[in-house]
């Protein structure tokens, strides 16, 4: 199987017919401390669902972006959380089938062999779905999964999923049958696309391409589009970290929730320091005006130096 990181320029292979692991919903409800919420914590559903062009009956997300016909379903590799649990063992508990807010997880379908456009076929009622973008992982992947690169990690693997459009509304289930039926853009896995998405950015033969690749997503392509015409790349920082991109630890949990605190803090740090200073100083003019100099501007500074040194002593002492 190709390796998800030297995937090269040539066709993708085929993925093999598979069985759909699980179908999941999720409701929107806060995630961790703090005031961030999502719908990433779905549950198994039991028997058939209806899938819409808006994506499955019942399943919520946190906010527009995160939906639309672009985004209806999330698929992602069953296979990846085997390779998670070996990468990250004090996290493995918390690295199961669901735990990347899938919709549906097919083992034998990954980013090396799923290609933009592609058209898959799903159950006995023939949903079909096609592949519209790659999944553009954020910080709240990091709370998830307690474990703060969570987010740059997926990235940087590229085991990311990826979203579908549905095209043919019906019914599906866990059991089902998932197989491909139709490619359009063959050299254009998941993979590749995320390649240029998040690393070789700056490649303008890959931008005018994609920039107009059939299938894609609206939202992608506009990034593409945008990348290609400014020639500027856009900040990744915020996605990846959110409210923790300045503060966060390089590994653990709770860093995500205390950076707002710690900005508070050093501001208040910081008046209450220059507040002090500026009463020290006040004290000082004072104390210099009422004597009379008769030496160089030397001594005058060697004085107030030592009458610095005797507020502070009294001031904060």
């Amino acid at each position: 199987m190709p390796d998800l990181l030297t995937e090269s320029t040539s066709v993708a292979p085929l993925p093999t017919d598979d069985v759909l692991s699980c179908v999941r919903i999720g409701k929107v409800k806060q995630l961790g401390p703090g005031s961030v919420t999502s719908a990433i914590e779905k549950s198994p559903c039991v028997g058939k669902v209806c899938v819409t062009e808006q994506g499955i009956i019942g399943d919520e997300q946190a906010y527009e972006h995160h939906g639309g016909t672009d985004k209806a379903l999330h698929q992602y590799c069953s296979r990846h959380y085997e390779a998670w649990r070996r990468e990250v063992p004090d996290r493995a508990h918390l690295f199961n089938i669901g735990g990347y807010g899938e919709n549906i997880s097919a083992h034998s379908f990954d980013e090396t062999n799923t290609c933009i456009g592609d058209i898959l076929e799903i159950g006995s009622e023939g949903v079909l779905v096609q592949v519209s973008e790659p999944r553009q992982p954020c910080f709240k992947l990091n709370r998830r999964f307690e474990f703060a690169q969570a987010s740059i990690r997926t990235q940087t693997t590229r085991r990311t999923g990826w979203y579908l459009r549905v095209l043919k509304p019906g019914f599906i289930q866990a059991g089902d049958r998932i197989r491909l039926i139709h490619r359009i853009n063959p050299e254009w896995s998941i993979g590749r696309v995320g390649g240029i998405l998040w690393e070789d950015r700056k490649n303008i033969e890959a931008l005018k391409v994609l920039s107009e690749l059939p299938g894609l997503g609206k939202e992608i392509a506009q990034v593409f589009r945008k990348r290609l015409a400014t020639r500027e790349e856009e900040d990744m920082l915020f996605r990846l970290n959110g409210e923790a991109s300045m503060w966060e630890e390089p590994r653990g949990f709770g860093a995500a929730e205390t950076g707002s605190l710690v900005i508070l803090v050093q501001v208040f740090v910081f008046v209450g320091i220059m507040f002090g200073l500026w009463i020290v100083l006040r004290r000082v003019v004072v104390q210099l005006e009422v004597k009379d100099y008769q030496g160089t501007w030397v001594d005058k500074a060697v004085e107030a130096v030592e009458v610095f040194e005797l507020v502070a002593v009294e001031e904060w002492v």
